[in-house]
């Protein structure tokens, strides 16, 4: 807790205090406060009479002088083992001078104190430890600990070229040379940070210039030298932290009696507050270096230090080239993101930063982001609540919400002068405040849908707007209700978006309730309908993904039924009839989850309906374009998976022209020439129609038809990804686009023409997982990964097992099951019954250990009843097609069994590669039991 200023510590502080038992930063404090307090230091004499052991190591049992005693060594002056040759600077705590080891020759800086006050003296201990502990050839080094005289002294490494305040004079520094001295600053800051210490005080003044050129060591030559010609060197460590000091916490250190330590043009947010202080605020430090290099300034100054302090805490900085306009926006960036307020908005590490600034320098792209114009807008409507204007958000931000703001701000016209003009004013800020975040989850279900390169991006979008959605539903828990219905279902849709079932139904149930008690009062009100819908599809869909089907399919309804009967009462309203339709699209999904394919069919063609109208009427309504869409691939779906490959291939083919009607007319919109995609949204919705379409043909044996529809989308993967190589979500794009254009080979029996799509898909994951990029991909480091070096190993053993039986049981188990379908297929193509029958019954004797490999003979077994089907000269034996249907349901039972997170229902009836089985007896059994309600809990 922070100690009042005008309140003394109690005896147990100073007994503490003199025993060296207080925390570190609780020196810093109480040593200050006793140089100012008679009365503490009375009775701390009282308290104990022995020395303080704290200090005895530097004292050396020496009889100090009084706590305030100056006594300035002069030039000239010895200190045994040393010749003192000049003076280097002086400050308030001592001085500095140049000095030689008699026995070494070496020149030293020699550090003496021109006091021996209590609170000098620990922060001479507190540097002399810190840097005793940093070895790294940009910190300036120790070489020696002594006193002489009762006074102590430290022998440091002597950097000649000054420091850095002294070099730059206010003059503002070539972008390139400020990176490369800060991403030094960086390395070595990190070294400090990796071994316990924190500095606190990191500003030019405490960078020291080693010359590294003899031009740049010449006298009078600092202003025509470069910074390049420079060594930078730590220094300073006087008021540096011990990580772990308080609990072991890194972050724990801020000092219990309030005392501001630091420089305040240099300080973090946290620091000048006096809170936790640990690595952030080193990195903030650096950054306030780097803005000073690019500026000529640092970020912030005021007409004294409390000014000062007071513009760190409450200020944005003025972007860089607002100062020197034509600066790099990249390393404006790289600064800015030093420069936030919160501690984890900045970089993670000051190593962290000394990468981005080599990206920066290299010409590759760097990972900072700038701060969004809706986060600014924020930012600065929270500081300024009293004073901050709608429509100044509005135009700060990049959400142009004119219709509404226009309403909002009329309101607040007429109610001038009213006491209605404070509560208006207050929905009229929450209002806009849902409405900015509700275009930001807008624009990262767009721009970042489904992109696992961009999940670390997109949680951290999401997790800001959760941040701010829960002030404004906390500071309006009384407030208007549609405001509040608002918030709790964008927060709903939010915490649905980061897969966190439980929060996002707790929030939609309250979305419900709340718009439920505003129908109560305002009936037919069209906002709480639309909430009142959503929130129910949405309930729906948690019941969904928790595999409860049977609960999901009540909420769809009434979710249909509000949209219906809101729909009846204004059919004028788009929003009504958007509602309807995507209430059929929830009901279809969901019949389709459990089987029932009639009620499945009747849903969504009623879905697709209502959405031709609508696109016929209103062609630019991208809402409706993307359910028609949706509506055409389900339907298809369900023709695929009832063999009807001419309706489904006639669905998917409309579904792809109408996804690439809306690339021209997005790439129009934006004045891109050539028509093709110009987000990744777009991109992935033709690959997806260009995939189906390429499944369907396969499934009709129609493989050079197959083959053109993933050449057309590999081609367009290839563009994509060239289009920015270090882009890594397009690089997994075209990785997905190889893999799929192996599979057409596979399916086509020609496993060798797989093999060059394989390898490259292969090469590229190896690139990308040594670089780092897949570390929170598992998607792509593990599952992607070991499928396409598992299909490559079997395309490569395909032809020993063809001619050797026993190759293919040699093999672990997931690849001895996929040698043997792929054997048993060639062989039944090649008329071969009765071989492929030998190997059929051997892969039903296996016994699989793992839940993984129990899924993968699932799945064999369904595509060994398929191949037979297709290719058998003649109808296989009733009792081999039984046993592999028995064997392939049990399979799933034992996966089931096994598994910590088997896959849903949904899952297994998407999964084409268990078509044959869900005609098996056993199959219908199994789905019913996993659909039962009592066989999961509640979200």
């Amino acid at each position: 807790m922070t100690l009042p200023i005008d309140q003394c510590p109690d005896d147990q502080a100073w007994l503490a205090f003199h025993h060296g038992e207080s925390a570190d930063d609780d020196l810093d404090g109480l040593a200050a406060h006793l140089e100012a307090c008679a009365s503490c230091s009375e009775r701390l004499a009282e308290i104990e009479g022995r020395p303080d052991p704290i200090l005895d190591a530097i004292r050396r049992g020496g009889g100090a002088t009084p706590p305030t005693t100056s006594r300035t060594p002069e030039a000239g002056s010895t200190v045994p083992g040393y010749e003192v040759l000049e003076l280097l600077g002086a400050g308030g705590m001592g001085v500095v001078h140049k000095a030689r080891h008699l026995r070494l020759g070496r020149l030293t800086a020699l550090k003496r104190l021109k006091t021996s006050s209590l609170f000098d003296l620990h922060r001479f201990r507190r540097e002399a430890e810190a840097v005793a502990a940093l070895q790294h050839p940009n910190v300036v080094q120790i070489y020696e600990v002594g006193d002489h005289d009762g006074q102590p002294y430290l022998a440091l490494e002597y950097v000649a070229g000054g420091s850095l305040a002294d070099f730059l004079q206010s003059r503002p520094q070539p972008p390139p040379d400020a990176a490369t001295l800060v991403e030094t600053l960086a390395r070595a800051v990190d070294h400090a940070h990796r071994r316990g210490v924190v500095h606190r005080d990191l500003k030019p003044a405490n960078i020291l210039l080693q010359p590294s050129s003899e031009a740049a060591a010449a006298p009078g030559t600092a202003r025509e030298a470069r910074l390049s010609d420079f060594t930078p060197k730590v220094s300073d460590f006087g008021i540096a932290k011990r990580l772990g000091e308080e609990g072991g916490d890194p972050g724990a250190g801020a000092t219990r009696t309030g005392a501001v330590l630091g420089t305040p043009a240099y300080m973090a947010p946290e620091q000048a507050e006096s809170r936790a202080v640990g690595p952030p605020a080193d990195v903030y430090a650096l950054g306030a270096i780097l803005y000073e290099l690019l500026t000529g300034r640092p970020p912030f100054e005021g007409e004294g230090s409390y000014d000062t302090l007071k513009r760190v805490v409450d200020d944005d900085p003025a972007p860089p080239s607002r100062i020197r306009p034509g600066l790099p926006r990249d390393v404006e960036t790289i600064c800015l993101k030093c420069l936030r307020k919160q501690p984890e908005r900045r970089y993670g590490s000051a190593a962290e930063l000394g990468a981005d600034l080599r990206r920066f320098l290299d010409g590759r792209p760097v990972l900072a982001r700038p701060t969004p114009s809706w986060e600014i807008a924020w930012k600065w409507s929270k500081r300024r609540p009293a004073t901050a204007a709608a429509v100044a958000v509005v135009q700060a931000s990049l959400i142009v919400l004119a219709v509404g703001a226009s309403w909002y701000n009329g309101k607040l016209r007429e109610a001038l002068g009213s006491t209605r003009a404070a509560e208006l004013q207050a929905e009229n800020n929450a209002r806009l405040a849902i409405d900015a975040h509700k275009h930001l989850v807008e624009q990262v279900q767009t721009l970042l849908q489904e992109a696992p390169a961009t999940r670390t991006l997109r949680k951290g979008l999401l997790e800001t707007a959760v941040a701010g959605l829960q002030r404004v539903t906390g500071a309006d828990a009384g407030g208007p209700l549609l405001s509040r219905a608002m918030a709790h279902q964008l927060l709903g849709e939010i915490h649905w978006e980061l897969g966190r079932a439980s929060e996002a139904s707790a929030e939609l149930e309250r979305c419900r309730q709340v718009a439920t008690d505003l129908l109560a009062v305002q009936p037919g009100l069209p906002d709480a309908l639309d909430l009142l819908a959503t929130a129910l599809r949405r309930l729906g869909d948690v019941q969904l993904r928790g595999d409860r089907p049977k609960q999901a399919q009540p909420l769809f309804q009434q979710a249909l039924d509000v949209a219906e009967a809101w729909r009846k009462a204004d059919p004028d309203d788009p929003r009504a009839l958007l509602a309807v339709i995507e209430g059929y699209e929830h009901l279809g999904h969901a019949a389709h989850w459990v089987g029932d394919m009639a009620e499945a069919r009747s849903a969504l063609t009623r879905m697709r309906e209502l959405t031709e109208a609508r696109v016929a009427d209103e062609p630019d309504d991208d809402r409706a374009r993307r359910l028609l869409g949706s509506a055409l691939d389900l339907l298809a779906g369900i023709d695929q998976s009832e063999g009807d490959i001419p309706s489904a291939l006639a669905n998917y083919k409309r579904s792809l022209d109408l996804n690439l009607e809306d690339e021209r007319r997005r790439a129009a919109r934006s004045g891109q020439e050539g028509g093709e995609a110009v987000d990744g949204r777009t991109f992935r919705d033709v690959m997806v129609s260009l995939n189906n379409l390429a499944i369907t043909y396969v499934q009709a044996h129609d493989f050079a038809a197959a083959r053109l529809q993933m050449d057309a989308a590999l081609d367009r993967a290839r563009r994509w990804s060239a289009h920015d190589p270090e882009d890594v979500q397009r690089r997994l794009d075209l990785i997905d686009a190889l893999y799929s254009r192996s599979a057409v080979e596979q399916y086509d029996l020609k496993y060798a023409a797989a093999i060059p799509f394989l390898v490259e898909a292969q090469a590229m994951l190896h690139r990308l997982q040594d670089a780092g990029k897949l570390t929170d991909l598992p998607i792509y480091s593990i599952e992607r990964r070991e499928a396409v070096e598992g299909e490559l190993e079997t395309c490569r053993l395909l032809p020993k097992a063809l001619a050797d039986e026993a190759a293919v049981w040699s093999t672990p188990h997931t690849t001895a099951f996929e040698l043997a379908k792929a054997k048993i297929e060639i062989l039944l193509a090649d008329k071969r019954p009765s071989d492929a029958l030998a190997t059929a019954r051997r892969l039903l004797e296996i016994e699989p250990k793992t839940a993984r490999d129990w899924l993968g003979l699932a799945r064999v077994c369904s595509r060994i009843v398929e191949v037979y089907a297709e290719r058998a000269p003649a109808e296989p034996p009733p009792e081999i097609v039984a046993r592999l249907l028995d064997r392939g349901v049990a399979a799933l039972e034992r996966v089931y069994a096994l598994s910590a997170s088997p896959p849903t229902v949904d899952e297994l009836q998407g999964d084409a590669r268990l078509a044959a089985l869900r005609r098996a007896p056993g199959y219908a059994a199994l789905v019913a039991r996993r659909s039962e309600p009592s066989k999961a809990g509640n979200p």
